[in-house]
């Protein structure tokens, strides 16, 4: 969810798939964040695409029988990266990355030779990539992830534009619709959206 919110936030659109689509052609950007079990179809399409990815943290975490899988996670194609050990986070204990932000709730100490994009403060691989295939390895707060969405939206030739707090748009062939969930009109554009109006 909270990806979802950030990239609603960059005035994206955004469809959700279902977890066994095995062509992801249309996309030049891909989330996987916390699904746990990744589809023999998905992983098959994710070893084709031309985007960008971004999968994590605590995917292909579990077989369907919920059990830890072998090799160990993620187990991505084309990612040498193998999650070590993992860190349940109480609500007082962030763990600080070293761009900025920090991980919240769930980190995961990642052994890789792949590239490794971002760090935490302690030195593991917070972020890692191979190619256009991304690996995250916690669930970042809304600043991390803000910037972190941000770069990959540029890299992948996605135009972003951060909205006013409570602000979301939808983008149809023929029309853009913007929606105030806020209690207070905001502006944008130059117009004034009403409380909880539609423009």
């Amino acid at each position: 969810f909270e990806a979802y919110k950030t990239l609603r936030k960059l005035g994206l659109n955004i469809d959700i798939l279902p977890p066994d689509t095995a062509d992801l052609s249309a996309y030049k950007l891909v989330l996987a964040p916390g699904v746990a079990t990744l589809s023999a179809e998905f992983l098959d399409a994710l070893a084709i695409h031309q985007g960008i990815a971004l999968i994590g943290p605590r995917s292909n975490s579990k077989t369907t029988e919920f059990a830890i899988p072998l090799p160990l996670p993620p187990n991505l194609p084309g990612m040498n990266a193998t999650v070590a050990r993992v860190e349940s986070l109480p609500p007082d204990v962030p763990v600080p990355l070293t761009a900025g932000g920090n991980f919240l709730h769930w980190r995961e100490k990642v052994e890789t030779t792949a590239e490794v994009v971002e760090t935490t403060s302690d030195g593991w691989p917070a972020l890692i990539r191979s190619a256009g295939l991304h690996y995250l390895a916690g669930w970042p707060d809304e600043a991390a992830f803000t910037r972190m969405l941000t770069s990959l939206c540029h890299e992948a030739g996605i135009e972003t534009d951060p909205l006013p707090e409570g602000l979301r748009r939808r983008d149809s062939a023929t029309h853009r619709f913007v929606f105030n969930y806020n209690a207070v009109p905001v502006e944008w554009g130059g117009e004034i959206i009403p409380p909880a109006g539609v423009s």
